[in-house]
């Protein structure tokens, strides 16, 4: 499996990516993971939704109480805009609501479904366990933005700036912040660097952004610098 997530979102090959997970599979069939790394990094970039919810609702059965299994299945839902995902991000941090990475999930999901408020509470609740986590924050940035509190969300932005002149931090992260604050161009070119980066969650990200009709005109770049457009 491991080969197929390199070929996947380091090496953005998608031909060697699938024999390869089509191997592992062979290999291990009753591997959740292994499904879970077909599902999520091979047939979601490249929009095979169906299959990719066909595979992830094995490994929840193989499963069911796994937070990588069960996150995995809330991004692809959430990919396919499918009316169960809001619920599905609830669950997910009644599961586990200690992981900063479920929250960061249920909270992206429920905004972009417009359940602000409950996004907010999400995060913040997200925030005093791992406090400073900048995924959670450039999603509170956005939810922010979205409640027209564009000072607090140009705070969380200048916040991350800030760190980021002192240390790696994502680029995923800080495009939200750019995004809050109405500077799409900006969060383009530094999803751009995600993509360049080979940051995991970019991969999902454009894969969102790629499903939408609505993504802006740089998006395309994006897809064809990950060999998907």
């Amino acid at each position: 499996m491991v080969r197929g997530v390199f070929s996947a979102f380091y090496e953005y090959n998608w031909d060697a990516a699938e024999e390869h997970f089509a191997k592992a599979l062979e290999m291990d069939p009753a591997s959740p993971m292994v499904r879970v790394g077909r599902a999520l990094w091979f047939l979601l970039p490249t929009l095979r939704l169906a299959e990719a919810l066909d595979e992830i609702r094995r490994a929840v059965t193989l499963d069911p109480f796994s937070s990588a299994v069960r996150t995995a299945e809330l991004w692809i839902l959430h990919t396919m805009k499918k009316v169960e995902a809001a619920d599905r991000a609830r669950a997910l941090i009644q599961l586990f609501p200690l992981l900063p990475i479920c929250r960061f999930a249920a909270g992206l999901t429920l905004l972009r479904r417009d359940s602000i408020e409950e996004a907010v509470v999400t995060l913040e609740e997200g925030l005093q366990i791992v406090p400073g986590d900048v995924f959670l924050l450039g999603v509170l940035a956005l939810a922010r933005g979205r409640q027209g509190r564009a000072a607090e969300a140009e705070q969380i932005r200048a916040g991350l700036e800030e760190q980021a002149g002192k240390r790696y931090i994502p680029f995923l992260p800080r495009a939200y912040g750019a995004e809050a604050c109405g500077d799409i161009d900006l969060a383009y070119e530094l999803l751009g660097q995600a993509v360049d980066g080979r940051e995991p969650l970019a991969v999902i990200t454009l894969a969102d952004r790629r499903n939408d009709s609505t993504s802006h005109p740089y998006c395309h770049s994006l897809l064809s610098k990950m060999n998907l457009a």
